[in-house]
């Protein structure tokens, strides 16, 4: 059944918030992330688009594609050759980009592996089920930090000898 396996085979996939919202809302389950090819296509570079098109023809060489689709009435026939291109390229991203270059630079495969990831999992809940603040105890840490605030302005201001302002760029220049 698809609920065991989303539980049993994490997934790969270009944008896997989309993907896990969809799997959320139709099978109940959160899917375990595997690897993102759009994540890594920020991780690369920043400053390049990440979209699969831009991603697949840059890096993959492959023609440009229409992406013509009613995705209010979607037509199987022509929904799932888009679908199928979109994994194949997807895949083949993970496997001649991605791959080598997490191969080359261990320190982004870990933090990808450890801390992007699961992350994703827990915003793929977050925005499905919502997030719960208590408001109680979240005004006693402001107040918290507020208070340590104003000790450590006093501490600042005795140290310089004028009252600072902290958020001052200028003023923090002068005293340092």
């Amino acid at each position: 059944d698809t609920q065991q396996i989303l539980k049993n085979y994490p997934i790969i996939a270009h944008r896997t918030t989309f993907e896990g919202i969809w799997f959320r809302e139709h099978f109940g389950i959160t899917p375990r992330i595997y690897h993102d090819t759009k994540v890594m296509a920020y991780l690369i570079d920043e400053n390049e688009p990440s979209g699969l098109k831009y991603q697949a023809i840059r890096y993959l060489g492959v023609d440009p594609w229409s992406e013509s689709q009613d995705w209010q009435n979607p037509d199987v026939k022509t929904m799932l050759p888009y679908n199928a291109r979109d994994v194949s390229y997807g895949l083949r991203l993970y496997r001649e980009r991605d791959l080598p270059f997490l191969k080359k630079n261990p320190k982004i495969a870990r933090l990808l592996r450890y801390l992007i990831l699961p992350a994703i999992e827990v915003f793929i809940e977050i925005i499905c089920n919502g997030f719960h603040i208590d408001m109680v105890e979240a005004q006693k840490r402001l107040e918290h930090c507020l208070e340590q605030q104003r000790i450590l302005n006093k501490k600042l201001n005795k140290v310089a000898g004028w009252k600072v302002n902290p958020g001052s760029p200028k003023q923090m220049s002068r005293l340092f």
